[in-house]
C-alpha cells in the first residue's frame, strides 16, 4: 500500500521542480528503492500549535 501511494504521488507531481520528503534513517533505503536520493533535511516545529490553533 505504502508503495502504491508514493508511485502514485510521485507520478501527480511530476510537474512540480522538487518533492522532499523527511524520514527516519532506517526508512532510507525504501526511499531510494522508490527512486528518491539521499539527502539533508532540516526542519522546526512548533509543537504547541500541533493541532492547527492559532495563537490567541
Amino acid at each position: 500500500m505504502g508503495r502504491a501511494l508514493m508511485t502514485r504521488m510521485r507520478d501527480e507531481l511530476l510537474h512540480l521542480y522538487a518533492m522532499d520528503l523527511g524520514c527516519d534513517y532506517h526508512l532510507v533505503p525504501y526511499y531510494e528503492a522508490l527512486g528518491m536520493r539521499r539527502g539533508n533535511l532540516m526542519c522546526t516545529r512548533n509543537y504547541e500549535r500541533q493541532d492547527g490553533s492559532l495563537p490567541e
